[in-house]
C-alpha cells in the first residue's frame, strides 16, 4: 500500500486503530509508569519551571532508558545514552530553543512556519546519545519536552509506517548519511501533522497513555502495524 494509501486509511479508522492499539498495548510496566507519571503530567500542563531542574531531568533519563534508549553491552551493539552530566548539561543548554516552542501545538501550526525552529533544536540535543544515529532518541526526548507540538519516532512502527529505512551512520563525521536522518525526520513530521489536522478530535477520549495529539497520533499507528501485521 502507497504511503497516501495507508495514511488515509489512518485517519479514516483512527478510532479502531487507537483501540487495537489500547487492547495490545506493547507498552507497560517502568515505560509507562516514567512516562506518564513523571513526564508528560507535568510537561502537557507547560509547567516549565519543574522541567529544567536535575531532578526532571533525571526522569527523563530514566524514561528514555524504560523506552529501550539504552542497551546494555558494547559501546557499538544498540542504543547508547550519554553519560548524565552530558545528558542534564545538553537539555539544560537548550531552555530558551524549548521555550520558545512550547505553546505551540501540532494541529494548529503551519508547517513552514516553524519548522526551522524545530530542526535547530533536533540537531542541538544530539549530544544525548553516544549512539550515532540520532533520530529515535532524539524525537523521543522533544516529545517529553514538547508533547504537543513533537510525535516520537521509532523504526519498528513510525519508520515502518511512513516506508522510511534509516542510514547506517558509521562516524559523527559521515555527513550525506547525517543529512538523510534529518531529511526523513522532517518528512515524517510534515506528514504527521498532516495527519493532525485532518483527525476529528472532538471524537476522540484521550487518555494517560493518549494524552496529547502527537502521542495519540504515534500510539494509532503502532495500532495500525500491529493490526495489519
Amino acid at each position: 500500500m502507497e504511503i497516501n494509501e495507508k495514511i488515509n486509511d489512518l485517519i479514516e479508522n483512527f478510532s479502531d486503530y487507537t483501540n487495537f492499539f489500547k487492547v495490545n498495548n506493547p507498552f507497560s510496566g517502568p515505560s509507562e509508569y516514567f512516562y506518564i507519571n513523571k513526564i508528560i503530567n507535568v510537561t502537557k500542563k507547560g509547567d516549565y519551571d519543574r522541567v529544567f531542574t536535575k531532578e526532571f531531568i533525571e526522569f527523563i533519563y530514566a524514561t528514555l532508558a524504560s523506552w529501550g534508549m539504552h542497551r546494555m553491552g558494547p559501546e557499538n551493539k544498540g542504543a547508547k545514552m550519554n553519560y548524565f552530566s552530558f545528558f542534564e548539561k545538553c537539555i539544560m543548554n537548550n531552555k530558551d530553543k524549548v521555550v520558545k516552542l512550547k505553546d505551540f501545538k501540532i494541529d494548529k501550526i503551519e508547517y513552514i512556519v516553524i519548522i526551522e525552529d524545530i530542526k535547530k533544536l533536533y540537531l542541538s540535543l544530539w549530544p544525548l546519545m553516544k549512539s550515532k544515529s540520532k533520530l529515535v532518541a532524539t524525537t523521543k526526548v522533544m516529545h517529553f519536552l514538547l508533547p504537543h507540538l513533537i510525535p516520537p519516532m521509532d523504526r519498528e512502527y513510525t519508520m515502518k509506517f511512513f516506508g522510511k529505512q534509516l542510514p547506517i551512520i558509521k562516524s559523527i563525521n559521515d555527513g550525506k548519511n547525517i543529512n538523510e536522518e534529518m531529511e526523513i525526520f522532517e518528512f515524517v513530521f510534515k506528514k504527521i501533522s498532516y495527519i493532525s489536522k485532518k483527525v476529528d478530535w472532538s471524537k476522540f477520549s484521550f487518555s494517560e497513555f493518549s494524552p496529547t495529539i502527537p502521542k495519540a497520533i504515534d500510539n494509532a499507528i503502532v495500532g495500525y502495524i500491529r493490526k495489519n501485521k
